[in-house]
């Protein structure tokens, strides 16, 4: 489409320094501190336009901790997400964002939320989808699992079944990675083993955490 010229020529407007990725495999040691975000274009077949899916994964788990589907998602709805989950996890400021350089991700305001908050914000490099390679991979499976095997024609019946998907995924899918469970499995495993009272509490605090934020 490119080399057609039938991109729409777009100018994004970003102030600062990025602070690119250092390593290409996020080192993530502990569950809810490390996350990878994007953003994934679905087709609704009777609107003949796409929609949007924005979902934030948990990297040491696996989890999908939170998502918007949307006909648009801009860069109030990164914040919006992000502002829901605040009171879920225990420590803005003890927790890593790693995305791609998408404009809803590179814009002033959504930087700037992720800084005034004390979150440390990465990007991948560019053209390197392996850097955030377990969103991608979340994405993959969504379209081979759900997406391939079903026919959605309206926006609203792909809502309702992402919805489906999204518990299916993280309560009953498992994972070669996490030892072959699913990822609330995974979590409940690890904080029944941590010694702490307190960190169980936080995990039966976050044991629903899987905020969504829909179009109203």
């Amino acid at each position: 489409m490119k080399e057609q010229s039938l991109l729409k020529p777009q100018r994004f407007r970003s102030k600062g320094k990025r602070n690119f990725v250092k390593f290409r495999k996020p080192q993530a040691t502990t569950p809810l501190s490390y996350f990878e975000m994007d953003i994934k274009f679905i087709y609704i077949q009777q609107e003949r336009r796409n929609a949007y899916l924005l979902s934030i994964i948990d990297v040491y788990s696996r989890k999908i901790i939170g998502y918007i589907f949307q006909r648009s998602i801009r860069k109030h709805d990164v914040i919006r997400l992000w502002q829901s989950l605040k009171t879920e996890l225990n420590d803005f400021k003890k927790i890593t964002i790693r995305s791609d350089n998408g404009s809803q991700f590179i814009a002033n305001d959504v930087r700037g939320y992720f800084k005034y908050q004390g979150i440390e914000h990465e990007f991948t490099h560019i053209a390197t989808p392996e850097d955030d390679g377990h969103i991608e991979a979340f994405h993959s499976i969504l379209e081979s699992d759900m997406l391939q095997r079903n026919e959605y024609l309206t926006f609203e019946e792909m809502k309702a079944a992402m919805k489906c998907f999204m518990a299916f995924y993280n309560d009953e899918r498992i994972h070669a990675s996490i030892n072959y469970v699913s990822p609330n499995k995974f979590l409940k495993q690890y904080f029944l083993n941590q010694p702490l009272i307190e960190t169980l509490k936080s995990y039966e605090i976050n044991d629903e955490l899987c905020q969504t934020v829909y179009e109203l």
